[in-house]
């Protein structure tokens, strides 16, 4: 019972908070130094980090509808 609870407590505290925009973390990708067209170790380093973050959103987003559909059959 109050595991069931937490999740909705978390749900509604979630979709009522508000979005803050990120624009500053797009301009710090997008301003990444780089040395005679090549990625430092750092810039390199930050660039596959964001790669896999949005992987990871893209999967998660993608996977959103077959577990959608794997709910309600009530498995």
């Amino acid at each position: 019972m109050k595991r069931r609870m937490f999740i909705w407590l978390a749900l509604i505290v979630s979709f009522t908070t508000p979005a803050l925009p990120q624009q500053s973390r797009y301009s710090d990708v997008a301003n990444l130094p780089f040395q005679q067209s090549y990625p430092t170790d750092e810039t390199a380093r930050r660039l596959k980090d964001e790669l896999l973050f949005q992987r990871g959103v893209q999967s998660y987003l993608w996977a959103l509808p077959a577990i959608n559909m794997w709910a309600m059959k009530g498995w």
